[in-house]
């Protein structure tokens, strides 16, 4: 399982989230990506793993990321659209979750103007 955490989001939450899968899935392996320059604090945990930076938003490099690790699955945590990633890994049926995904103002104003888009791209 992949779990990238954008900026914006809550990393202690997503921390928590690692820990209980890892009580209830101990064999199971997670990715743990973020995006930005410095990882978030995502504070104590047992079960997290070494976060890494995660590809940028360009097409080549979400596709060769996805080749390299071939996730089963992908979590996105927080308020940002990667286009690139969500096309590319919906392109080769990975199931996503998109989570934490809030509507704030900063997020609005960027995709005001590309509503279609945005339907497009969640579809």
């Amino acid at each position: 399982m992949w779990l990238h955490i954008c900026p914006a989001a809550a990393p202690r939450a997503l921390a928590q989230l690692i820990d209980r899968i890892g009580q209830d899935r101990p064999g199971l392996s997670v990715l743990l990506t973020f995006s930005g320059e410095t990882p978030p604090d995502f504070g104590p945990s047992e079960n997290l793993p070494r976060p890494r930076p995660g590809p940028a938003d360009s097409p080549r490099e979400v596709a060769a990321f996805l080749a390299h690790w071939r996730p089963d699955l992908t979590v996105l945590v927080g308020p940002d659209l990667p286009v690139s990633l969500i096309a590319e890994a919906a392109g080769r049926g990975i199931p996503m979750i998109l989570a934490e995904m809030r509507a704030d103002p900063d997020v609005r104003r960027r995709w005001r103007w590309r509503t279609g888009m945005a339907a497009d791209l969640l579809r």
